[in-house]
């Protein structure tokens, strides 16, 4: 999966104007609206602080309680099992009423498991600035998942 620039949290601001970023209100309303189009309810809220580079959400939607990941500064959005207070660790998954309502309601783009757990290669490093591909380099994520959705600084 190529990763746009900035899509690390860690971009050089001299490398070109950076991406608006996705306020917490945006997250907020997108997150309720795609979570109540599928049915569900928004059960929690963690706000970023500094890191991780994602808005994070625990919502229960078709009989499941899901992490929902909408990321900082691009329009992507993943799923994920609930994640622990202090844990890092993403277990990400695929929830297709939730995927299907952000697609449709928000114009966020729903990141498959799949895609999410593609390993992470040069090639797909091509597009980040110098100062993310030496984070890369350093904090060395194994996936693309790893890469998009973090807690770098």
């Amino acid at each position: 999966m190529r990763l746009p620039r900035g899509v690390t949290g860690l971009a050089d601001p001299n490398a070109g104007p950076a991406r608006p970023p996705v306020s917490a209100k945006l997250a907020r309303t997108v997150a309720h609206a795609a979570t109540l189009a599928a049915g569900g309810v928004v059960v929690e809220e963690r706000a970023p602080d500094g890191t991780p580079n994602f808005h994070l959400f625990h919502v229960e939607a078709a009989g499941e309680r899901v992490a929902v990941l909408i990321h900082l500064t691009h329009r992507l959005v993943a799923f994920a099992e609930p994640l622990v207070e202090g844990s890092t660790e993403l277990a990400f998954r695929d929830h297709p009423p939730l995927a299907a309502a952000f697609e449709e309601t928000t114009g966020f783009r729903p990141l498959s498991a799949a895609e999410l757990g593609e390993p992470l290669t040069a090639a797909d490093c091509a597009d980040l600035d110098e100062v993310e591909r030496k984070a890369v380099r350093y904090w060395r994520p194994q996936t693309a998942g790893a890469a998009i959705f973090n807690w770098l600084d």
